[in-house]
């Protein structure tokens, strides 16, 4: 006698997903406001481009410090200034009246602005790599307990295809298939609702979606160190740095880190970069821009909606095939995690007061372009962050949705059966009933 198991409880648990409307842009995974793009960094920037002009003419004017008049309240010594020295008592066109004066002023402003600013972007790129290992901890877990759907989605599309093979020679074909192709036509009307482009993507081109987590992640793991680990040098330098000659070392050696790489450049390439800048932002630099380029890539994929026919839905549904992803994430954490977390200690613990007095000219002059230059490379490593999560989640959302697309439709395919089983015969039974308890096993009912 044949042992009836009803399957009709059976579900993926954890593809209880939150799904955006298809009106509303979906947003990739978060990141924290880069400093260099605050109105700080502004501020800052202004006062040092009047610094700048000054020096350059070696005169000042009313129309020169009417530009940062506005700073005032936020720069102690600029209010200070101003109130010694009112706008009116400056000369309406270029002149060496109070040029002195405002020179020193602006000095000790843009100084009080860089200190300030070098502190947020020290502690932007530590909260940037701890929010990067919490990121990838996360994702890895989540990732990793969507490897282990494979084996559930392969027993429910050996149903699928074995049971419908079974009824079409059946007396119960007609109705059968009639019953199929309505949980089809279900599960895919709820299906195109969610569909994007980036989904389309991994759907269609798996193999190319994981090359790009590796080559993403394989920048983490090979540029992500040496870039702490300059930080760290830099910061040792600049507290024991001498001269000015000792200043332009310790940020040369800066500058000098090459973070692109061939597989990273080409993966952008095979998406339509041009490596002849025709669609680099001027203000970046190549590794910031290629990164940036990839985001908004994987941007306009999440809002793209695209039409997908039943053929692919079907092919999905029987056949899709769950690649394991975490080992890859796992790699990322342990490798470069181990070799940035004593650095970053004390880039946490940088106090500005180290440095030497007397020599607030020099740190100013040369700190503001330094800043932009390491605030573009943490802009590149956020947006490869955002990236390697918006890879996973979509390879997540995508296994989770076929999956659960699969199982409905053996839930309607069974429940039909259930109820007609006494027109089958006793073989045809056990063919059905054996691919039945294989589904059950698999979910460990």
């Amino acid at each position: 006698m044949t042992t009836t198991i009803d399957l009709s409880e059976l579900s993926f648990e954890s593809a209880e997903l939150m799904e955006a409307p298809a009106e509303v842009e979906e947003p990739m995974s978060g990141d924290l406001p880069n400093p260099v793009y605050a109105q700080e960094f502004e501020d800052m920037g202004t006062v040092y481009n009047v610094f700048e002009t000054i020096t350059a003419r070696k005169h000042v004017c009313r129309d020169d410090m009417e530009r940062i008049q506005k700073l005032a309240g936020s720069y102690p010594s600029l209010e200070r200034l101003l109130k010694k020295y009112p706008l009116k008592s400056f000369s309406l066109e270029p002149s060496r009246i109070n040029y002195d004066v405002s020179t020193e002023g602006i000095v000790r402003s843009t100084y009080e602005a860089v200190i300030k600013a070098l502190k947020d972007v020290l502690t932007f790129i530590a909260e940037s790599i701890a929010k990067l290992w919490d990121f990838l901890t996360a994702n890895g877990q989540k990732t990793a307990a969507v490897d282990d759907l494979e084996a559930k989605l392969k027993t429910a599309q050996i149903y699928i295809l074995e049971v419908d093979r079974v009824m079409t020679t059946t007396r119960l074909a007609e109705d059968f298939r009639k019953v199929r192709e309505g949980a089809f036509n279900n599960e895919f009307h709820n299906l195109s609702k969610k569909w994007n482009t980036f989904r389309v993507m991994q759907l269609e081109h798996p193999d190319k979606m994981f090359e790009a987590l590796t080559t993403l992640a394989g920048v983490v793991k090979t540029k992500l160190p040496p870039f702490v680990d300059a930080v760290d040098s830099f910061l040792t330098e600049l507290t024991q740095a001498e001269t000015e000659a000792d200043i332009k070392v310790a940020i040369a050696k800066m500058e000098l880190l090459d973070m692109t790489s061939g597989k990273f450049i080409a993966l952008a390439s095979s998406w339509g970069y041009k490596t002849n800048g025709v669609n680099k932002h001027a203000n970046m630099t190549d590794f910031q821009s290629t990164a940036s380029f990839i985001k908004g890539m994987f941007k306009s994929w999440l809002n793209e909606r695209p039409t997908i026919d039943k053929q692919t839905f079907s092919t999905a549904v029987t056949s899709h095939v769950i690649s394991p992803w975490s080992g890859e994430v796992s790699e990322v954490i342990s490798w470069a995690k181990a070799r940035t977390v004593p650095a970053m200690k004390k880039v946490a613990a940088f106090n500005a007061t180290s440095l030497k007095p007397g020599m607030e000219d020099l740190y100013m002059q040369h700190l503001v372009p330094f800043f932009k230059a390491v605030t573009s490379i943490l802009s590149g490593f956020t947006a490869i962050e955002q990236c390697m999560g918006s890879l996973t989640d979509n390879r997540n959302n995508v296994a989770f949705s076929i999956s659960n697309a699969a199982i409905g439709i053996v839930k309607k395919m069974d429940g039909y059966i259930l109820a007609n089983k006494d027109k089958l015969t006793i073989a045809e039974q056990n063919v059905i009933w054996r691919h039945r308890k294989a589904v059950s096993a698999s979910f460990g009912k």
